[in-house]
Order: C-alpha cells, then structure tokens, then sequence
C-alpha cells in the first residue's frame, strides 16, 4: 500500500500551509481516475493552517473542494483542528475527521475515515 511509503520529515514551525494545497488539489494540481466521480483527499497533520495559506482563505478552499466534487478525510495527528479548520473543511466537502490518531496506526485510520 502506498501509504506505507509515507515519512514526515521537516517542519517544526506552526502553522503549515495545507490550505494553499488543498486549493491546489481542487483546481487541476493533481489528476484523479476517470470515470464515476467519488474523489477524495486525505489530509493528515499535526498542525493547523495559515489562513490566508499562499494567497487563499480557508473558505475559498473548500468552496473550490466542494465545486470539484472532492471530500476530505482529515486525519488529526494531534493539533491539525486546534482552530476548527479541518472540522470546517470536512464539513463543507461532507468528509470526516478522524481525531487522536496516532501515526502508528495510520493506515488504518485512513481507511476507516473512507468508508465512514
């Protein structure tokens, strides 16, 4: 599984930028399989985002994640919703955050958020 392959490294500033990728995502950065659209992103973080993150606002990020059909999973590994982004960002695009993850068990926590 590819999520195995994943290694945080890096950082040790507060907060990140993860709403300026979101945006990203929902406005052409990444490709998804063709066909029937159920398109997810999976945010996994310790750490809440600038707003404005790279020039965008946390609301016009989920405005653009919900006009391209993508929900979010959040995977809070302690302190990602410390300012109730993420619980906005899963609400508006009809994701789910998974709270008190513990990066051991990762995967698992992904997975469950995704048939949730």
């Amino acid at each position: 599984m590819a999520l195995r392959g994943l290694t945080a490294a890096g950082g040790g500033d507060n907060p990140e930028d993860w709403i300026s990728a979101l945006s990203r995502v929902s406005t052409g950065a990444i490709s998804f399989r063709p066909g029937p659209k159920n398109r997810v992103v999976v945010l996994v973080g310790t750490s809440p985002s600038h707003d404005p993150s790279g020039g965008v606002t946390v609301g016009t990020a989920t405005s653009q994640l919900r006009a391209a059909g993508i929900r979010v999973v959040a995977a809070n590994l302690g302190g990602l919703d410390d300012t109730g982004q993420a619980q906005q960002v899963v609400q508006v695009t009809g994701g789910s955050l998974l709270a008190g993850v513990q990066a051991s068990a990762i995967s698992n926590a992904i997975l469950s958020g995704l048939s949730a």
